[in-house]
């Protein structure tokens, strides 16, 4: 009998990605290959990199080449990585109102893949990359994950979103071709309570999963069901967590209720991988090698062990040039090498989006972070929203409106709401100019101030 994952990590795989056209294989070699490289080898590689985007972005883009004549910058002025800070850090705000001014002249836009940021800290903003770039972030999304014992051909379950977020789910061709291909199993974290999670259980123990991926919350929400039950469960070779802190109360309850080992990463729809946990578990692995990553307090590099915003310089997305770009999250850098053997820089991810877990008056779970990409990409004319939940039965959504704000995008908030919450909870809108910023620097999307307990 042929063996299922060999058959889709060595026919149905390769022969998918053929016909449409995805095939990484010639930029994971270039993966692998760089991670051989020592630190002064990394960081000539980067300096390189940036050299060519920066003279590209001055040449080719509007909008650097406009704002770095009025500040009497020119690309021959960096020539050093130290002089790269000479170049101003680029916000959310200025995309969002400069978008068109982003796009490289000597480019076709039509041929270009669109995506767009999260929103969980932050209003979103449109991001486009040509096939070239998608394609080194699935290389190196699969280099990394083989650190988490993820493999091309492994059967992987997810708790992750809303059924909404993957609309051809149900269709046959979906199911065909994922059968045959990555066989994914979808369990939709939007709304848990005992029965939701009861049936997660047995989804899981009948599909058997290699790997389970999914948000923090969500996970240990899950993990904490299934042990104040007994219930047993299929153990996974890993558990791979993103989007959400976990600490470290919740990474061993959800250890022991799976019997697995837990790895994190820091992504973002940016630039993919950004920051990967390797099997020792002492941090993150800075992701060199189409990342240039920078800490900056006070607008000063941080130093080390010094928490400090993260700016995210894209070496290879030429198209819409991201330089300097301040991506709304909190870390800490390390000057410590890890006994992995890897060469990459170490970072600390201390305060990142920040979501929390709502509850209702039934006893459901309605994790923050399952609200944030749909809400807001369904809401484009709302700016920000932030959610508040003091008491068990009311939340307050605080409003910010944007230039296009509609009734239209009034009557998407009423619906999703609806869809995650049925009704149980009094919704108070609010109407505000901006909505402040915590200590931290972030912006949280969501709060929930009401006891968890299961």
């Amino acid at each position: 009998m042929i063996n299922e994952k060999w058959l889709r990590k060595n026919i149905t795989i390769p022969l998918y990605q053929t016909i449409k056209g995805t095939g990484y294989y010639e930029e994971l070699d270039f993966i692998t290959s760089f991670h051989r490289k020592n630190q002064d080898e990394i960081r000539k590689f980067q300096f390189e990199k940036l050299k060519k985007l920066i003279h590209h972005a001055y040449t080719n883009v509007p909008y650097y080449y406009d704002e770095w004549r009025r500040i009497g910058l020119e690309p021959n002025d960096i020539k050093t990585l130290e002089d790269f800070e000479k170049i101003p850090v680029l916000t959310k705000t200025i995309i969002r109102n400069n978008t068109d001014r982003f796009f490289a002249d000597n480019i076709d836009q039509s041929k270009l893949i669109k995506s767009g940021t999260g929103g969980t800290t932050d209003s979103p903003i449109t991001i486009y990359f040509d096939k070239k770039r998608a394609k080194i972030k699935q290389a190196e999304m699969q280099y990394f994950r083989e650190w988490f014992k993820w493999y091309i051909g492994d059967k992987v379950a997810f708790l992750w979103g809303a059924p909404q977020d993957i609309p051809n789910i149900q269709n046959l061709k979906y199911r065909v071709v994922n059968r045959l291909t990555h066989n994914k199993l979808h369990l939709f974290s939007s709304l848990l309570n005992n029965e939701t999670m009861g049936g997660f259980v047995k989804q899981l123990n009948d599909f058997k999963p290699d790997i389970l991926q999914g948000y923090s919350n969500p996970v240990h929400i899950m993990a904490r069901y299934i042990l104040k039950h007994s219930i047993k469960i299929h153990s996974p070779k890993s558990i791979v967590l993103t989007a959400e802190p976990c600490n470290a109360s919740q990474r061993e309850t959800i250890e022991k209720a799976f019997n697995s080992e837990v790895f994190l990463f820091y992504g973002c729809r940016e630039g993919g991988y950004v920051g990967v946990e390797c099997n020792k578990h002492t941090g993150y692995h800075i992701n060199c090698s189409s990342i240039y990553m920078e800490f900056l307090n006070n607008g000063k590099k941080a130093l080390p062990g010094e928490l400090g915003n993260v700016i995210f310089t894209d070496l290879f997305n030429f198209e819409m040039p991201f330089i300097r770009y301040q991506i709304g999250d909190l870390g800490i850098h390390s000057n410590d090498k890890c006994s992995c053997g890897s060469s990459l820089p170490m970072m600390n991810f201390f305060a990142g989006r920040e979501t929390d877990v709502f509850v209702t008056p039934s006893g459901s779970y309605v994790p923050g972070v399952s609200l944030c990409d749909r809400i807001i990409e369904d809401c484009n004319g709302i700016q920000q929203l932030q959610f508040v939940q003091n008491v068990i039965d009311e939340m307050t959504v605080k409003i910010v409106k944007g230039p296009d704000f509609s009734d239209r995008d009034m009557k998407q908030l009423d619906e999703r709401l609806n869809y995650y919450f049925k009704g149980e909870l009094k919704i108070i809108k609010e109407y505000v100019p901006d909505i402040p910023k915590e200590k931290s620097g972030k912006t949280r999307f969501c709060i929930s101030n009401v006891s968890k307990e299961i």
